[in-house]
């Protein structure tokens, strides 16, 4: 008696069976011709900070500030929001402050050396959307702002108003190229006056030996 295989009959049979399989394989494996591309990953343009000495030539120019003053200590930060992209960031004086770009419509100011300074902000467009005073003070810190009589000595390197920071010896505070008057009362407080440079300071002031006068120091 011979021994018989049985073999299955139909469509999948042996052939037939080995290509269903292999569709199925085909169907459910990634293929790298058939993956759509990951999106492109837009590249944040994050705007531009720099110095004022360093400042585009013919950039437009604002004297009055635009915001409130930033007060910080000198282990704080803050941070700061715009309506608007910024395209531009000048700094004043970075010895008393940075500033760096987080985004497009967001800033952080880190102090630095106690002073004062300011930054501008300009939009994509190349208007000015923002221009804030920075002061850079501990709770007990002192100023004292000095004014000298530049009307007689006729030199162009007299300032009428010199700030100095006082906790032990005084260190003259580098404000930028221009003058910023900041009020003696206002500086300790951490607030600005708002006024140009030139305004008239308390009534107790006393005249120094060499033609200046020294107006209050806050305790």
């Amino acid at each position: 008696m011979k021994d018989t295989i049985t073999r299955p009959k139909g469509k999948f049979s042996s052939p037939f069976s080995v290509l269903a399989v292999a569709a199925c394989i085909a169907a459910f494996t990634p293929s790298t011709l058939w993956a759509a591309d990951p999106p492109s990953q837009q590249s944040l343009d994050l705007p531009q900070v720099v110095t004022e000495a360093a400042a585009p030539a013919g950039m437009p120019v604002l004297k009055e500030t635009t915001h409130p003053t930033i007060k910080l200590s000198p282990d704080d930060t803050e941070l700061v929001r715009l309506d608007d992209d910024a395209g531009l960031v000048v700094v004043g004086n970075p010895e008393h402050a940075n500033v760096i770009a987080d985004s497009t419509r967001t800033l952080v100011v880190i102090p630095r050396k106690p002073g004062a300074t300011y930054f501008t902000v300009m939009n994509t467009g190349g208007n000015i959307i923002m221009r804030r005073l920075i002061i850079v003070a501990g709770p007990e810190e002192h100023y004292v702002r000095v004014k000298n009589s530049c009307r007689s000595g006729g030199s162009k390197d007299c300032n009428e108003n010199n700030i100095y920071y006082c906790p032990d010896t005084c260190h003259k505070i580098l404000i930028g190229a221009e003058e910023v008057s900041v009020d003696d009362r206002d500086v300790q407080n951490g607030q600005s006056s708002g006024k140009t440079s030139g305004a008239s300071g308390p009534d107790n002031s006393s005249n120094s030996d060499d033609g200046s006068e020294e107006e209050g120091t806050e305790e």
